[in-house]
């Protein structure tokens, strides 16, 4: 009798798996290629996160909880670079973050899929990133629950989640269109120049060329649920848009100052700070603030009169008033420019003013120099400049913003008088976006002004609802 000895020099300690086909689609996520890998090999969802899970452990022994699956830190790389032999781009694009938006607000905390792509058995990862709501293939609205049962299933790296590989973990039903429906799934020309188009903002971000930020002032600040809740109900559509447009700019590459790009050009990010150019101070923004009140009052608000003698008699806060529907413009011109110069009531921006109105700018200027894309421009230049386009876009958006709620319908009517609305401030975030073209020495700016300067012309403040508003004020 023989008897044979395994060597088990020979032998591997580690558990060999089937290769899954295709190895990788371009721009397809973790959740999509895990997926594939899972029903390749026929294991179930605890197999796999035992399989894939990242080796970091809190000090009790136990596992902290893994983050979101768009997150690069939710698997283990050296587990995906063994199972899969993925480069190192190809590994990246599995995820979101790092990205563009470092926020994780702009995540989807459940899994958003395609229904249309679920039947080719591909999910991209670009889904979970909240401010796309259509599939830029197929042009179809992102799911986020079971159209069976309607569940919603955590995109982390949990059993539940790969507990029916490309299905729902509660009903068992796959994530994708039924019957003749499915036909339209494949993957045309138009289809992957929209696909490489959305994606392509995030390649860029990953190496720090786009910067979109929801820009929150330190000094904003809501008097109510009701405000916050419609600013932030406003900002989601004005946030969408904006990301639609810099999402196509980033790809092409090209400013067009006519639609809101500005671009600098002649500045070196890589040269050394020249001695002539200095550090932006309140001085310098100042005459930024006055000529933008100074230019809107004129070219769309010219009755607009402010004397000495109207401003001292408005003494209270305007907030709450009761105010003439025609004289609306008016009192939003107002109540913005008691924002911006840091007073309580017009009547201090004839004595107050030239004061509060420095420590208001020191306070938006140093809470600017702290965020993170200051810290990637080198030149000094470069930065002055970006601060004043900001600067000017916060004024100009919040300014405006306010005076086109005179055609919204939510306007609050007098109890007294039906003819008079009530004046409410409405402050809200910003958003803009600065592009970084590559291999050149310019930055690109944008920001959404454009849409708002053609509602200030609509309406004219005439010469008697001026004066009617000042005494309706001034009471």
């Amino acid at each position: 009798m023989m008897i044979i000895v395994p060597d088990t020099k020979t032998m591997s300690i580690n558990p060999r798996y089937c290769p899954v086909a295709p190895l990788y689609m371009a721009y397809e996520s973790a959740y999509s290629i895990l997926s594939r890998f899972a029903l390749y090999n026929v294991i179930h969802g605890d197999t796999l996160v035992k399989i894939f899970a990242p080796s970091q452990r809190e000090g009790n022994g136990k596992r902290s909880r893994f983050p979101n699956l768009a997150h690069s830190a939710a698997v283990n790389p050296v587990a995906i670079r063994e199972c899969f032999t993925l480069d190192r781009a190809q590994q990246d694009a599995l995820f979101l973050v790092p990205s563009a938006v470092p926020s994780n607000d702009h995540i989807a905390a459940n899994l958003r899929v395609c229904p249309v792509c679920m039947v080719r058995g591909v999910h991209y990862s670009l889904f979970q990133y909240l401010l796309i709501k259509k599939c830029p293939i197929h042009q179809v609205e992102l799911s986020q629950a079971c159209q069976t049962c309607g569940g919603a299933m955590d995109y982390s790296l949990n059993s539940r989640l790969f507990r029916e590989p490309y299905g729902c973990n509660y009903c068992g039903h796959l994530l994708r269109l039924k019957g003749s429906q499915s036909g339209r799934s494949y993957l045309n020309r138009s289809g992957l120049n929209r696909l490489i188009l959305a994606h392509r903002i995030f390649e860029r971000g990953r190496d720090r060329q786009v910067f979109f930020d929801i820009n929150q002032p330190t000094n904003i600040y809501f008097d109510n649920a009701a405000q916050f809740s419609s600013a932030i109900t406003d900002f989601a559509v004005h946030q969408r848009a904006l990301f639609n447009e810099v999402q196509a700019r980033a790809a092409s590459g090209q400013g067009d100052k006519k639609v809101g790009f500005y671009r600098i050009s002649n500045i070196s990010r890589c040269s050394t700070v020249k001695s002539s150019v200095i550090e932006l101070t309140v001085n310098d923004l100042l005459p930024i603030l006055k000529c933008i009140f100074r230019k809107i009052r004129k070219c769309f608000l010219p009755e607009i009169k402010l004397s000495k003698k109207n401003l001292a008699g408005i003494w209270r806060s305007i907030e709450e008033c009761d105010v003439p529907r025609q004289g609306y413009q008016l009192v939003g011109y107002l109540d913005w420019l008691c924002f911006w110069y840091g007073v309580k009531t017009p009547s201090d921006l004839c004595a107050k003013a030239r004061s509060c109105v420095k420590k208001k700018l020191g306070a938006w200027l140093e809470s600017k120099r702290t965020h993170e894309v200051f810290a990637s421009l080198k030149g000094e230049r470069e930065k002055n400049w970006l601060m004043t386009k900001i600067l000017a876009h916060e004024i100009i958006f919040f300014m405006t913003r306010q005076i086109r709620r005179l055609s919204e319908s939510d306007l609050t009517c007098s109890r007294t008088t039906p003819s008079q609305v009530v004046y409410r401030r409405w402050v809200g975030p910003a958003a803009w976006a600065l592009i970084v073209l590559p291999q050149q020495s310019a930055c690109e700016f944008h920001f959404t002004a454009r849409s708002v300067f053609a509602e200030l012309g609509r309406s004219k403040v005439s010469k008697p609802a001026q004066r009617e508003t000042y005494a309706s004020l001034s009471q």
